[in-house]
């Protein structure tokens, strides 16, 4: 059996550069596990510099051009504490900036350059630049700690984050906003309640495996390759993901794997994210979308459709991909970054071009 789809897209992935000093330039590595991917999304969160001016995200560019990848690399600029709209429009004007990606202090990797959640209000000159120039804003909606300062546990911080979304859309109704990697069933009910220029990108982590898998009952990461931000959640919320992605609203839930590699030197001391290769993404969700009988949906959530167009300024591709009934085994690793089902099979596979 085999099953054949337009060319998948990733709506968001960490693509390290080339020179980090901290990462020591897996840019070329994770790179190379990309290329199934038409459209990609790269954040530009590194915690030596944030992508974060015209200057930096052409650089970025640079790097990643450099290395002639065949998929299409949609770039933008991360909001930071010297982020104002003068930025922004120089990013659009000379570098071509296409979003502006929010990751709020001590809630991510690199996320020590982010604004803090309570100072949100400051920068809404910001996000009026971006509506203003229809630049979509995308955003990893946890909150950290309460508003008096007390810390909120890891399982509890998306759906506090809530809030403060809705303040936000309250005072830009309009704004194009993407809820990155839902993990709640709260946060996905908040998505697909709102207007329609709000939509949600799930990863294949969140729906395939939950909070035990990576977590003791108290809080401490059991395996250090499953832990991820925001956290895997427990098995109600994993369900209501997972029913989300098969049977879903497409205008609203779409696919962004959210591979952030790290060496595993820095994961065995506690580095949040999964690195999940395109080979092994696309075939897993694949699986799950056969587990619900619902793999006539597939390439709604994992290639481009009418939302991209409109949301991301994304033309549609004719690129197509194939995967055949094969069981095989998801390597250990791959240049020794573990991969997310590492060791564990598969009961699809992408055909090699």
């Amino acid at each position: 059996m085999k099953l054949t789809i337009k060319a998948p897209s990733s709506r968001h992935s960490h693509l390290r550069p080339s020179a980090s000093k901290v990462e020591g330039g897996l840019l070329e590595t994770v790179l190379k596990y990309s290329h199934i991917y038409h459209h990609l999304n790269a954040f530009g969160n590194f915690p030596e510099g944030p992508v974060d001016t015209a200057e930096r995200l052409m650089s970025y560019r640079d790097d990643i051009m450099s290395l002639k990848p065949r998929f299409k690399p949609h770039l933008g600029l991360m909001l930071t504490k010297r982020t104002t709209p003068r930025t922004v429009r120089e990013a659009e004007e000379r570098a071509g900036m296409e979003f502006l990606k929010i990751i709020f202090a001590a809630s991510s990797t690199g996320s020590e350059n982010g604004i803090s959640i309570d100072d949100l209000e400051k920068y809404y000159p910001v996000l009026e630049e971006c509506l203003n120039l229809r630049i979509p804003t995308l955003w990893h909606w946890e909150r950290p700690r309460t508003k008096s300062g007390l810390e909120i546990p890891p399982l509890e911080r998306e759906e506090a984050a809530i809030e403060d979304a809705a303040e936000v859309l309250k005072e830009f109704p309009e704004l194009k906003m993407a809820i990155e990697h839902v993990s709640t069933a709260a946060m996905l009910r908040f998505g697909e309640e709102a207007p329609a220029n709000v939509i949600m990108t799930v990863t294949a982590h969140h729906p395939r495996s939950s909070y035990g898998c990576a977590y003791d009952e108290e809080g401490e990461v059991t395996d250090p390759f499953l832990h991820c931000m925001p956290i895997l959640k427990p098995e109600d919320d994993r369900l209501a993901i997972k029913k989300a992605i098969t049977r879903g609203n497409y205008k609203k839930v779409h696919f962004g794997p959210d591979d952030a590699p790290h060496a595993s030197s820095k994961k065995l001391k506690g580095a949040p994210g999964i690195f999940m290769p395109g080979e092994v993404a696309i075939p897993l969700l694949a699986e799950m979308f056969e587990e619900e009988k619902a793999l006539s949906n597939f390439e709604s959530f994992v290639s481009w459709n009418e939302t991209d167009g409109w949301f991301y300024g994304w033309e549609p591709t004719e690129e197509t991909v194939t995967l055949k009934r094969e069981e095989w085994a998801v390597p250990f690793t791959y240049e020794g970054l573990v991969p997310f089902w590492a060791g564990k099979r598969l009961g699809w596979r992408l055909e090699k071009k």
